[in-house]
């Protein structure tokens, strides 16, 4: 590996482009910026240096297990012992609108308002039920691909961008 010991007191610096293979393997595509104070930071720091990690992986490897203290409560026929941890296979997928549709079935009370708003809009329209929607005690089961098909017009409409008009009302 090249190096650099010029001006930073005898410090190794990587040259650009070689870098050590290493580090995560998962591919990050969200940036959050956290504010913390600074004894928290520190830390954290030195907890990231004990596991052998950057201060964003141990953030990140924090988070995720910290999702297992967190209670969901009930969802449709379980016991009320689920977590986010314990639910986050069944309510992630990598498309926006059956992630919506994980969530709005399972946990309503999650739902950011602007969700809600979209939420509103699939349980009062048939077009998107294979059995009508009653309540959320009976819940119907929902047309997915329906919902894939229309969601950037729901997503529209719910910020009030286009018309509810827009939206089919029919079954057919």
């Amino acid at each position: 590996m090249a190096t650099d010991r010029s001006r930073d007191g005898g410090k190794k610096k990587e040259s650009p482009g070689t870098r050590k293979p290493g580090g995560g393997t998962l591919k990050r595509n969200q940036t959050v910026g956290v504010r913390l104070d600074d004894k928290l930071r520190y830390f954290a720091e030195l907890a990231a240096r004990k596991q052998h990690r950057t201060l964003s992986s141990y953030i990140e490897w924090a988070i995720r297990e910290s999702l297992a203290s967190v209670p969901l409560g009930h969802a449709a026929g379980d016991n009320g012992n689920r977590t986010m941890a314990t639910e986050a296979e069944d309510l992630w997928d990598t498309d926006p609108a059956e992630r919506f549709a994980l969530l709005a079935m399972r946990y309503p009370d999650l739902l950011s308002h602007h969700e809600q708003i979209i939420w509103s809009l699939v349980k009062r329209n048939p077009y998107f039920w294979i059995t009508r929607y009653k309540s959320e005690a009976v819940p119907g089961r929902m047309d997915h691909t329906r919902l894939r098909k229309t969601w950037s017009d729901l997503e529209a409409v719910a910020r009030k961008e286009k018309p509810e008009s827009i939206l089919p009302q029919n079954e057919a």
